[in-house]
């Protein structure tokens, strides 16, 4: 008789399983994501080097073992900042078609291979006041004298 009731016991059980499994249900079953969710850390000491229009941008290395590179932003005279690029290395070189002088500032995020993407840097601001051989006297058109 127990065998019996435990039989019966383990097919209810079994057949409520199967019925609550296989109803229509209007709400759908979110994926577990069990991918990594951490962020790499922010990249550090974000430096500046100007030579002419090209902007040369260098910063600390990340080592995160699923690190996928860096994302470059940029501002110049737009109230936010734009991603420019992604890059795989800690360095990036922007050059800039500037005529007049201009204040660009820059900063930084670390990519993973799962798309994380770490907090900003610190924000580096380049004043630019130099331009290509070809471009006409920077003087004459702001009409300053230096």
């Amino acid at each position: 008789m127990r065998k019996t009731l435990m039989l019966i016991a383990l097919a209810t059980v079994s057949a409520l399983l199967v019925v609550g499994c296989s109803g229509n249900s209007s709400t759908p079953i979110e994926p577990d994501p069990g991918g990594d969710l951490i962020a790499p850390t922010t990249p550090g000491k974000v430096m500046v080097r100007v030579q002419g229009n090209t902007v040369h941008l260098t910063w600390r290395e990340n080592h995160e073992s699923d690190l996928a590179g860096y994302k470059v932003y940029r501002a110049s005279g737009l109230p936010s900042f734009q991603s420019l690029a992604e890059t795989p290395s800690a360095g990036y070189y922007d050059r800039v078609e500037a005529s007049s002088p201009m204040i660009i500032e820059y900063k930084v995020t670390a990519l993973d291979q799962s798309g994380n993407e770490s907090g900003y840097s610190s924000t580096v601001e380049v004043l630019l006041d130099t331009f290509d051989s070809d471009t006409t006297d920077p003087k004459e058109e702001i009409g300053t004298d230096y």
